[in-house]
């Protein structure tokens, strides 16, 4: 299903232990920080694709389009949007 999302580039989330997947199906232990490259519109169980940097905001030194390719839990990002983060 597609959801409405509009995350501008470099926007910045925060996400909490638990709100994203460095495995699919295993929720993360801790949190991080992404400034946002794009977030994926299908939502499948609650969850996007959110491709991003976690490394050396505003400027990546990681040397690749993002450094953090996971899968984010929908909520989290709109907590993020609406300014509850």
């Amino acid at each position: 299903m597609t959801v409405d999302l509009n995350v501008p580039e470099d926007t910045r989330l925060h996400l909490l232990p638990g709100e994203w997947y460095p495995q699919p199906g295993e929720p993360a232990d801790r949190g991080e920080l992404v400034a946002v490259v794009t977030v994926y519109r299908q939502e499948i169980a609650g969850v996007v694709w959110v491709k991003g940097h976690v490394c050396a905001y505003p400027h990546p030194d990681c040397g690749t389009g993002a450094c953090f390719e996971h899968q984010v839990i929908t909520a989290a990002i709109r907590a993020n949007l609406d300014g509850s983060r």
